[in-house]
């Protein structure tokens, strides 16, 4: 699905500047466009500001950066840092003396992420995205991948440390982490959390319906769940139909076993 306008440009108020959020799916003149148009109807708030753009995935050479650049010029705004996990992106940032890093998080980005989202109201996505921008913003250690559109069959996502994604993760598609995986819509591909070794891992997802799932070197397996605990399912196991599972869920691993209850 398309973004709408308001969810192409995100902008938030972040201590020392702004965070301006950019769609990565969108046409870059037409992201200038209405950053323009944004800007223009607040121009008094945003003069002289500091600008820190997330670009999500987007490749950008220096010419496209340079013309980013102007077009904040127009308006008393200096760009200041690139965030991107773009390589050419971030070589870019650099040539034209700009700061320029990946999406970071703090440890234990999952939960922090989870929390901020799922306080959010799930028929507005802008606000889910300002959740998500505002710990981009923090100056903090641990690098982690951030990704912002829906993975399709036969798309591979492999990092060392945390994923996460809004988005959906389509059946044939693959996501493997080193740490925690936090998708921020379905998960129906196959998911591999934890697999540097590290079996505290957690995969998260609004609708929770992999075809194939891993913690560390622990398959999704396990013992039937109990009657009073019919609100966890254990995978492979059947369990409730997704469509009576009207919640997110969380996968994490219990006495060996992978053991997925309600999100919360």
């Amino acid at each position: 699905m398309a973004a709408t306008q308001s969810e192409a440009v995100i902008i938030k108020g972040v201590r020392g500047g702004l965070l301006v959020l950019l769609d990565d799916q969108i046409a870059w003149d037409d992201l200038l466009a209405e950053l323009d148009q944004r800007v223009q109807a607040n121009q008094s708030f945003f003069s002289g500001a500091k600008v820190t753009a997330n670009l999500g995935g987007r490749p950008l050479d220096k010419d496209e950066l340079s013309a980013f650049i102007e077009a904040l010029g127009h308006h008393q705004m200096t760009l200041d840092m690139v965030v991107s996990t773009d390589d050419g992106t971030r070589y870019a940032a650099t040539r034209l003396e700009l700061k320029s890093r990946a999406p970071s998080f703090v440890g234990g980005a999952a939960g922090r992420l989870a929390g901020s989202l799922l306080r959010s109201k799930p028929d507005d996505e802008a606000k889910h995205e300002v959740a998500v921008a505002s710990l981009l913003a923090e100056e903090i250690s641990g690098e982690a991948m951030f990704v912002r559109r829906t993975m399709r069959s036969g798309q591979r996502l492999r990092h060392d440390s945390d994923i996460c994604i809004v988005g959906d993760v389509n059946a044939g598609a693959e996501v493997v982490a080193g740490g925690d995986v936090v998708v921020w819509g379905s998960l129906r591909g196959m998911v591999h959390a934890g697999a540097s070794g590290n079996d505290k891992a957690v995969i998260c997802a609004l609708v929770l319906a992999p075809t194939i799932l891993r913690i560390a070197e622990v398959a999704g397996h396990g013992p039937a769940p109990e009657p009073h605990k019919r609100h966890i399912r254990i995978l492979g196991l059947g369990g409730k139909p997704e469509a009576e599972r009207a919640y997110p869920e969380i996968a994490h691993v219990v006495g060996g076993n992978i053991v997925v209850e309600r999100w919360k």
